[in-house]
C-alpha cells in the first residue's frame, strides 16, 4: 500500500510549482527509516496534476494521535513520546548532514507508521543550506523559532 499526493498544477504560480518540484527532489534524494519514503512521481489528466507516489503511514500523523488522546483526557505515555522524539532527532541529523533544513517540523508533518515508528514528511519548503545558512523566513507561525539579537 502507498500514499498519493495529488497537486493541481495548472492554476499554481511558477513558486508553487518550483516547490512542489523541490519537494520530489529532497524525497528522491533521501533513505532514512524515519523519513517518508518517496517511490515516483508523475504527470496526469493533461498534465495538470503532480503526482507523488511515497511510503504509506497507516496510522495517520502525529496531530491526530494528540487530538485523539485530547478528546479521551488522557496523556501520552512518556516513553512513547521519547521514542518519538529519538527518531525525529534522527531523521533530522540524517537531513542535516545532507544540508537539508525541514523548515516546517510539525505534528502534521510526523506521521505515525503501522510499526509504532514515526516518520518525517511534507517537506515541500525545505531548502539546501547554502555555506551553513538561510536567508529565508517560512514555516507554520506557532512552531517557528525566532532568534532574538543580543
Amino acid at each position: 500500500m502507498y500514499a498519493l499526493k495529488r497537486v493541481k498544477i495548472n492554476k499554481m504560480s511558477k513558486k508553487e510549482i518550483a516547490d512542489a518540484l523541490n519537494e520530489i527532489r529532497f524525497l528522491a534524494s533521501i533513505r532514512h527509516k524515519n523519513v517518508v519514503g518517496f517511490l515516483e512521481a508523475f504527470l496526469e489528466n493533461n498534465e495538470t496534476e503532480l503526482c507523488i507516489v511515497m511510503e504509506y503511514c497507516g496510522s495517520g500523523d502525529l496531530a491526530q494521535k494528540v487530538e485523539r488522546n485530547k478528546k479521551k483526557r488522557q496523556y501520552i505515555d512518556e516513553k512513547v513520546i521519547w521514542r518519538y522524539m529519538i527518531q525525529a532527532l534522527k531523521a533530522l541529523s540524517h537531513l542535516h548532514g545532507k544540508g537539508i533544513c525541514h523548515r516546517d517540523l510539525k505534528v502534521a508533518n510526523t506521521f505515525l507508521a503501522e510499526d509504532g515508528s514515526i516518520k518525517i514528511g511534507d517537506m515541500n519548503v525545505s531548502k539546501r543550506l547554502e555555506q551553513g545558512q538561510l536567508k529565508t523566513q517560512i514555516g507554520t507561525p506557532y512552531y517557528m523559532y525566532v532568534r532574538l539579537a543580543n
